[in-house]
């Protein structure tokens, strides 16, 4: 039996950790939290971010970040966590990975957002009883419970059988102009600042 999706009176009071904090994820954890959900967003401590002001990364980076009428918040330590989701005044924003969920967060829903174009994401199975990943990479009924496509032309649709499909490469044409759309730095290597 497949598992039954989400509607937002089924949300509220549920735990929901969002795996990745780009504006995907942000939008994502947004809608859930204010949906009555009790969020988390779990990512790494220094993220690689391509919407710095679009999402809730820059609570990483500052300490709190605010979307929308949402206000996100770093925190430090799991052992906060049950006091802020009670309070319903932020989201907060862990850092670690899905793969090393804090026991003390016991997720009702795990959604992997972080987004990964190229390569096939690990798992999420067994890590909540409903587990959701966004975009190419997963495999509902294998990595996932459900998955939803995230590419132009299937935008939104929800796989409950099968992969995703696979990473579509180069930004679409908008107004004429694709690549040429973004900045890029004039040489490689990791910025530091």
């Amino acid at each position: 039996m497949a598992p039954q999706p989400l509607d937002n009176d089924r949300l509220v009071g549920r735990r929901v950790v969002v795996g990745g904090r780009g504006d995907i994820g942000s939008a994502v954890a947004h809608r859930m939290f204010t949906s009555g959900a009790e969020v988390v967003i779990l990512d790494v401590a220094r993220p690689t971010v391509t919407r710095r002001g679009m999402a809730f990364a820059d609570a990483l980076f500052d300490g709190s970040a605010r979307l929308d009428g949402v206000t996100a918040c770093r925190v430090d330590d799991a052992a906060s966590l049950p006091s802020i989701l009670r309070g319903r005044e932020a989201i907060p924003v862990l850092v670690g990975d899905l793969s090393g969920l804090p026991g003390a967060i016991r997720p009702d829903v795990v959604v992997d957002a972080r987004m990964r174009k190229r390569q096939r994401s690990e798992s999420q199975r067994g890590r909540a009883p409903f587990t959701v990943g966004l975009g190419p990479g997963f495999v509902a009924g294998d990595t996932v419970d459900v998955a939803v496509e995230t590419s132009w032309d299937a935008l939104g649709e929800v796989v409950w059988r099968g992969p995703t499909r696979s990473f579509g490469g180069e930004p679409r044409p908008i107004g004429g102009h694709g690549r040429d759309r973004y900045r890029y730095s004039p040489t490689a290597g990791t910025f530091h600042t």
